[in-house]
């Protein structure tokens, strides 16, 4: 599994008390258990630079670009690409997201048999002109329309629970996870990672004591980060998630690729 995520640790501000039923912001205690989490000081969310799921890479004359022909592992083509060196790992999935079958999502994009890291540019991991290999996988939601652009895009599960419910995240790190009130109460909710027993990372919520997210019903209310926006709208692709590491369609071909990795 290859989706790092960068955490919030727990700051000393007081977190605000919501209002809307009996729900109380002390109750908010994490369980989070995706392994390996990191953490940075809790002041960073104010000042964090996110690329939203519609960024567009900075142009640059065309005398120092690269043209890339983007490869399943099948050999099968996606695109070829005018890309510029620039760019980091991170942008180039952006703009080959409109290329790939809907219900995937880049898993890993390799060059000359090394990884390209999302915050690596193209010039630092040494990707010249010539074919880049994708690795894809299985996706569980896509989610458009919201107001704050860095929620959108496709979900994937990650390892670990909350609230003894799966865990989602997107390519900006971005979560979607279950959280159950000291009452009782369950919401699931789109937030930063980090604290999340703490508002001040959120977007979007739902009341629902449903296993997985329900598509309708989001609100922005309590939501600090997400307030008087665009609510988000969902769309389920169903299934359990899967590597698809050989990919020539929105189903995977072929026999499959071996890729190490322990980023997870």
């Amino acid at each position: 599994m290859v989706h790092c995520l960068g955490g919030f640790s727990c700051g000393r501000y007081l977190r605000r008390f919501w209002t809307r039923g009996n729900d109380s912001a002390a109750s908010r205690a994490s369980d989070w258990n995706v392994r390996d989490r990191q953490t940075e000081p809790a002041n960073s969310a104010t000042h964090r630079t996110t690329h939203s799921a519609t960024s567009t890479p900075t142009v640059a004359p065309s005398g120092s670009r690269i043209e890339l022909e983007v490869l399943y592992f099948s050999g099968a083509m996606v695109t070829v690409l005018d890309a510029h060196p620039s760019w980091s790992g991170a942008e180039l999935k952006r703009v080959l997201r409109p290329f790939l079958e809907k219900g995937v999502a880049i898993m890993a994009i390799v060059s000359g048999g090394t990884r390209v890291e999302e915050t690596q540019t193209l010039a630092e991991a040494g990707v010249q002109s010539g074919p880049l290999y994708v690795m894809l996988r299985s996706c569980t939601y896509l989610v458009q329309d919201a107001g704050v652009e860095v929620v959108n895009g496709y979900y994937v599960q990650k390892e670990g629970d909350h609230s003894r419910s799966p865990v989602y995240a997107n390519e900006d790190g971005i979560l979607l996870f279950k959280y159950r009130m000291a009452r009782g109460t369950e919401y699931w909710y789109f937030s930063r990672e980090g604290d999340l027993s703490r508002s001040d990372g959120d977007f979007y919520r739902v009341r629902s004591n449903q296993s997985r997210p329900p598509v309708e019903g989001w609100t922005w209310e309590a939501c600090p980060l997400g307030r008087r926006t665009n609510i988000p709208t969902l769309t389920y692709f169903g299934g359990a998630d899967e590597d698809l590491q050989d990919c020539s369609s929105s189903t995977a071909s072929g026999e499959a690729h071996s890729f190490s990795d322990t980023s997870d």
